[in-house]
């Protein structure tokens, strides 16, 4: 019915109009209205329904029973769908921009490429769902379960992600910039390659996770659990680890150039060829620590408390006052990039 087209209302005062009505359509607005109208009427009976391509901008479904709905490429702009059951549902390239989502169930839906831009998804179930290339954009996914989705490639730069459920989902390749991931439960997520620059994880559940050649530039992962994580080629250049727990992490090959990695604990971690020039090592905790060599620690640096149980043959890094010394330009660089 939407997609109905009618002949152009001519205006007589304007007679360009009254020339363009014998050639041109226009959209059946009171066409768009009634669907809208009707879907809100039966918002509790929409299981299964075909609304494919529909025009439902800010359209009342709160509640509303759409169990495996069809609704590819509808526009649901502004939209209220707050608890609703969207489960199953179709969305793909569907438009959700500014939509409130928050403790809708959206487990196994298929949203792959939807606008989801500046909505509110906040205590939504979004259990395996799978969100391939969606955007995400400064959406507020505060405390929902996004456990086992799939999010490659998918646009959550700015996202407010704070306490969400986010295990053993696939965020390869997916751009999270600036993203605010603090306190959320990502063990066993798949992070390869993924952008996270300036993303503030601290606190996060990062435990087997895969950050495999990751973008942490100045991440925040303070007080973050990184045991048996995967950081391997992973760039976490200027990223605060305050307090990390990188028990048994492989870093070989990481990038950790003036990243603050005071108090961390980097028992069993793997470090080979890793990058420390820079660091702060104030009190790392260095026991067991594999593949550790001499030089690596020789240009980075503490600042009161020298890291402690260094293997055997390697030297604790010197002193900040002697580093300032030793490496005026790695001095420079670092004032450069505060």
């Amino acid at each position: 019915m939407q997609r109905l087209s009618c002949p152009l209302k001519p205006d007589i005062k304007n007679p360009i109009t009254v020339y363009q009505s014998l050639f041109k359509d226009a959209i059946y607005f009171e066409g768009v209205d009634l669907l809208k109208a009707t879907v809100e009427n039966w918002k509790d009976s929409l299981r299964n329904v075909d609304l494919s391509d529909v025009d439902l901008r800010g359209a009342d479904l709160w509640g509303a029973n759409l169990y495996h709905a069809n609704l590819y490429h509808a526009n649901l702009r502004g939209a209220q769908l707050m608890g609703a059951n969207l489960r199953g549902a179709k969305l793909m390239g569907a438009k959700l921009r500014i939509a409130d989502l928050s403790y809708a169930e959206m487990r196994g839906a298929d949203l792959r490429g939807a606008d989801f831009r500046y909505d509110s998804i906040s205590d939504a179930d979004l259990t395996s769902a799978k969100l391939i290339g969606a955007d995400l954009r400064y959406a507020y996914v505060r405390d929902a379960d996004v456990s086992d989705a799939d999010l490659r490639g998918a646009d959550l730069r700015g996202a407010n992600l704070r306490g969400a459920w986010v295990r053993v989902a696939d965020l390869s390749d997916a751009y999270l910039k600036e993203a605010d991931l603090s306190g959320a439960n990502l063990s066993g997520a798949n992070l390869r390659v993924a952008f996270l620059y300036e993303a503030d994880m601290s606190g996060a559940d990062l435990r087997c996770t895969d950050l495999y050649h990751a973008d942490l530039r100045l991440a925040d992962l303070s007080s973050a659990d990184l045991r048996v994580a995967n950081l391997s080629g992973a760039y976490l250049f200027k990223a605060y680890l305050f307090e990390a727990d990188l028990l048994k992490a492989d870093l070989s090959g990481a990038d950790l150039y003036l990243a603050d990695l005071t108090r961390a604990d980097l028992s069993g971690a793997d470090l080979m060829g890793a990058d420390l020039k820079g660091a702060v090592l104030d009190g790392v905790i260095f026991k067991e620590t594999k593949n550790l060599e001499k030089d690596q620690l020789s240009k980075s640096y503490y600042m009161d408390n020298p890291p402690t149980n260094l293997p055997e043959g390697i030297d604790p890094p010197p002193q900040f006052e002697e580093w300032k010394k030793l490496y005026p330009e790695e001095r420079k660089k670092q004032i450069i990039y505060k």
